[in-house]
């Protein structure tokens, strides 16, 4: 991912009118659930939330966290959409876009929370040999084909991905069990060769 956008990438951007620029990791596969995920509308959208916010060690059962509050939450920037009205923040380099707390950078360039969201709101990490994922795998890494018992060390993991998830810059506990229904779906349904052992 480009640290900074050249004036050569800018101008084909702008020459084209591109309504969205869409930057992902290329040594991620990406699965046919992510298809579905893609989302072109006027927010700025990033994989999903990082499982290693330090939300996690402060957050309460009985209420909701603002994440404008949270230091350092952080997400996953290996995909990354903006939608055209905010190309000026990438072109002036006022948000680059590979680093963890890139969802901060956006609230301090005025982007209301609200104008920020996610492919898919569950938490997650950027290795999915540690943590399943519903819409890429690393490829030549063995696949973690489990998204609940994580090990509890360093207290970087919480009960499962789909124990809270973020929606309108807000972490909230995952009470109906939507996501990991869909997930359990979604589970075996696209095993890759390298995590076949």
């Amino acid at each position: 991912m480009f640290r900074y956008l050249s004036t050569r990438f800018e101008d084909i951007i702008i020459k084209n009118k591109y309504s969205h620029v869409l930057f992902l990791r290329i040594d991620w596969y990406f699965k046919s659930y992510f298809l579905e995920c893609l989302c072109f509308d006027d927010k700025i959208r990033f994989g999903f939330p990082d499982l290693n916010s330090s939300f996690k060690k402060n957050v309460d059962k009985k209420f909701i966290k603002n994440l404008e509050k949270i230091e350092d939450f952080h997400v996953n920037h290996g995909i990354s959409q903006f939608p055209q009205k905010y190309y000026h923040l990438l072109f002036d380099n006022k948000i680059i876009c590979n680093l963890h707390h890139v969802y901060k950078i956006c609230l301090e360039n005025d982007i209301d929370v609200n104008d920020i969201d996610f492919f898919i709101k569950t938490l997650h990490t950027a290795c999915s040999k540690i943590s399943w994922n519903p819409i890429f795998a690393n490829c030549g890494r063995e696949e973690k084909l489990k998204y609940i018992d994580h090990p509890p060390y360093d207290n970087r993991f919480l009960d499962g991905n789909v124990k809270y998830y973020v929606e309108n810059g807000y972490i909230i506990l995952n009470t109906d069990d939507k996501y990991s229904k869909k997930y359990n779906e979604l589970l075996y349904s696209e095993i890759l060769p390298w995590s076949v052992k």
